[in-house]
C-alpha cells in the first residue's frame, strides 16, 4: 500500500513540476522577435484568418451554371388515353454574370486577405508598444531603486547627525519621507510592470505566468533612423481595392435585368384512338426555349444602390490617403522634436544636474550648507531622470507611429 501511494505521489509531481515549469517559462525577446512571435501565436490573428477560409469557401460555387430542371407531364382520359412527357432544362445567362460573380468573389478573397494584412499590422504596432512599456517599467523600477537607495543612505547620515546633534531632526524626518514617497512609487511601478507584461503575454498568446527576458534599456540613438520610403499599408490596400470590388459590384447589378434564358429537350408519348376506334401511339422529341422579357423587374435600383456605395468607397478612399499624408508627416515631425528633447536631457541637462548635486554633497559634507539645498539638488536630479526617461519611451513610442504611418512596422526599426 505504501508503495502504491509513493508511486501515485510520484506521478502527481511528475505531472506537476514540467507544468508549473512550462507555466513559468522564459522568453527571450526583442522587439523583432517579438513581432514574429505573435505573428504566429496571437489567438485574435488565429481566428481572423478564419475569415479567408470563410471567403474561399462561399466562392467555390460561384460562377456555376444552376442545376438543370427536371420536368414530367402526365394527362389521360377514359380508356387510358393520353399523353406522358418528360424534358430536362438547363438554364444559361445571357450576360457576363457568372464570370462578373467569380470577378466579385476573388475581390471578397483578396479582402479578407488585406484585413487581415491589417489586423497583424495593428497587431505588430500593439506588440512593439508592449515591449517598450515594459522595458521603460523596468527600467523606471531600477531607476527608482537607485534612488531610494541614495536617499535611504542621506537619511541614515542624517540621522545619525541629529543624535550627535550636528543636524536637524527635521532633516532627519523629511529623508525619511522621502524615502518613503520612493517605495511607495516602486509599489505603483511594478504594478504597471506586471501590466504591461500580462498585456504582451496575451498580445503573444502565452500564459501570464511566462517571465519576459527583454533589453535593459531603452537605448536612444544618436541620429534619426533614416528616412525610408514609404510603403504600400494594408488597411490603405484595402482601401483602394474595396473601390475596385464597388464597380464589379456595377457591373453584376447592371446583369440583373435579363434573367437566364432557358434550353430544354423533352420526350413526349402519345396514346389515342383513330376514326375506326384502333388504338395508335405517336412519339415525338424535340427542344424548348424560354426567354424571360424585362418588362417589370428592372436592375436600376440595384445599379443605383451599387454606384452609391462604389462613391461612398471612392470618398473613404480620399480621406483616407489624406489622413495618412497627414499622418506621416505628422509622426516625422513628433519623432524629431522627441528625438531632439530626449538628447537635450541625457547629454546636456542631466550631466549639468549630476555636476551640480556632486558640489552640493561636497559642501554638505564640508559644513558649509545644511541639508536643505541637498534635498533640492536630489530632488532635482530625481526628477531629471525620470524626465528623461519619459523623453526616451515618447522618442520610442513616436519613432513607432512613424514607422506605422510609412508602412515599415513590419521591417527592421
Amino acid at each position: 500500500m505504501r508503495v502504491q501511494r509513493l508511486l501515485r505521489w510520484l506521478l502527481v509531481f511528475g505531472l506537476i513540476f514540467p507544468l508549473t515549469r512550462l507555466l513559468s517559462a522564459e522568453l527571450s525577446l526583442t522587439r523583432e522577435s517579438a513581432v514574429q512571435l505573435a505573428l504566429t501565436q496571437n489567438l485574435e490573428l488565429k481566428a481572423a484568418r478564419l475569415l479567408i477560409d470563410e471567403a474561399e469557401a462561399r466562392g467555390q460555387n460561384v460562377g456555376t451554371l444552376p442545376n438543370p430542371e427536371l420536368s414530367t407531364e402526365l394527362a389521360g382520359g377514359r380508356n387510358f388515353d393520353g399523353r406522358i412527357e418528360i424534358g430536362v432544362t438547363q438554364r444559361f445567362p445571357l450576360t457576363a454574370r457568372l464570370r462578373l460573380a467569380r470577378t466579385l468573389s476573388a475581390f471578397e478573397v483578396e479582402l479578407a486577405r488585406l484585413e487581415i494584412a491589417a489586423r497583424e499590422d495593428r497587431v505588430a504596432a500593439e506588440v512593439q508598444e508592449a515591449v517598450v512599456e515594459l522595458i521603460h517599467a523596468r527600467e523606471s523600477i531600477a531607476l527608482t531603486e537607485r534612488q531610494v537607495a541614495l536617499t535611504r543612505a542621506l537619511q541614515e547620515t542624517l540621522e545619525r547627525n541629529a543624535r550627535e546633534g550636528a543636524a536637524s531632526a527635521l532633516d532627519a524626518g523629511q529623508s525619511r519621507i522621502a524615502v518613503r514617497e520612493g517605495e511607495v512609487r516602486l509599489a505603483a511601478l511594478r504594478m504597471e510592470e506586471a501590466g504591461a507584461a500580462a498585456r504582451l503575454a496575451t498580445l503573444l498568446g502565452v500564459s501570464a505566468e511566462t517571465s519576459f527576458v527583454l533589453p535593459s534599456s531603452l537605448s536612444l540613438p544618436v541620429d534619426l533612423p533614416a528616412v525610408r520610403p514609404a510603403a504600400k499599408r494594408a488597411d490603405l490596400r484595402l482601401a483602394e481595392l474595396a473601390v475596385e470590388a464597388g464597380e464589379a459590384g456595377i457591373a453584376l447589378a447592371r446583369t440583373a435585368r435579363w434573367e437566364d434564358i432557358g434550353v430544354g429537350i423533352f420526350f413526349e408519348g402519345e396514346r389515342g384512338r383513330d376514326e375506326s376506334g384502333r388504338r395508335e401511339r405517336e412519339g415525338f422529341a424535340g427542344l424548348r426555349f424560354s426567354v424571360p422579357l424585362p418588362l417589370w423587374q428592372k436592375s436600376d435600383a440595384q445599379v443605383n444602390e451599387k454606384r452609391a456605395s462604389r462613391d461612398r468607397f471612392a470618398r473613404e478612399l480620399e480621406a483616407f490617403q489624406l489622413a495618412a499624408r497627414n499622418e506621416t508627416l505628422a509622426a516625422s515631425h513628433a519623432m524629431r522634436l522627441r528625438h531632439t528633447t530626449a538628447h537635450a536631457l541625457t547629454d546636456d541637462v542631466l550631466p549639468a544636474a549630476r555636476e551640480q548635486l556632486a558640489q552640493t554633497e561636497a559642501a554638505f559634507a564640508r559644513g558649509e550648507i545644511d541639508a536643505q539645498p541637498l534635498f533640492r539638488a536630489r530632488e532635482q536630479l530625481i526628477a531629471l531622470e525620470r524626465d528623461a526617461l519619459e523623453a526616451r519611451l515618447a522618442f520610442h513610442l513616436a519613432h513607432l507611429r512613424w514607422l506605422a504611418a510609412t508602412g515599415n512596422l513590419l521591417s527592421t526599426p
